[in-house]
């Protein structure tokens, strides 16, 4: 926590001028390291008392395991099938207009529409509306009808999309396509 208190003393320090490249680097890491990890508490300690990311990536398929499995809590058959279908589509498409044909071409957009809904009332993934934006109050001109979905946890997000097949290497340096 003392390093990354250092670095936003130094943001705070630098806002309205160039930031130092090392500064900058090590911000840039850390954030990369937010993006593998996420905020979900158990993968944060994880990563704090862990050696590596291989036991953030153990807690991160446990949380994923246990969303899967508590599904069949709340729905049977083929209702189930299109809650773990929407729950593994979403943080692959995140930042995409909901389209339902993309999610499932086999169901009817009125059967994934109470999946979408039931995770949306759970918080497990997130919903951004469409507005046009031309002045205040935004919602007056909010289109409901074409919204965006975003996975509860970028952690989460990136093990779903296969992440932990990445080395440590990789992650601290390559690009991804959810760094915006």
């Amino acid at each position: 926590a003392r390093a990354g208190e250092g670095l936003a003393a130094l943001l705070f320090e630098f806002v309205g001028s160039d930031l130092p490249s090392t500064a900058h680097e090590r911000l840039l890491r850390h954030f990369r390291d937010y993006i593998f990890v996420g905020g979900m508490p158990e993968a944060i300690l994880a990563d704090c008392e862990g050696d590596g990311f291989a036991e953030v990536t153990d807690v991160h398929s446990s949380i994923i395991e246990t969303y899967i499995d508590d599904f069949g809590k709340y729905a049977r058959d083929s209702q189930l099938v299109r809650l773990q279908t929407v729950f593994r589509h979403v943080p692959r498409n995140a930042g995409r207009k909901v389209i339902y044909a993309a999610i499932d071409p086999h169901s009817q957009a009125r059967d994934l529409k109470p999946a979408v809904d039931l995770l949306l009332k759970a918080n497990v993934i997130l919903a951004a509306y469409h507005c046009d934006a031309n002045g205040m109050p935004l919602r007056a001109e909010v289109d409901w009808r074409v919204r965006k979905l975003y996975f509860l946890d970028i952690g989460l997000l990136n093990s779903v999309c296969g992440t932990p097949h990445i080395s440590i290497a990789q992650i601290r340096t390559g690009r991804f396509i959810n760094e915006g």
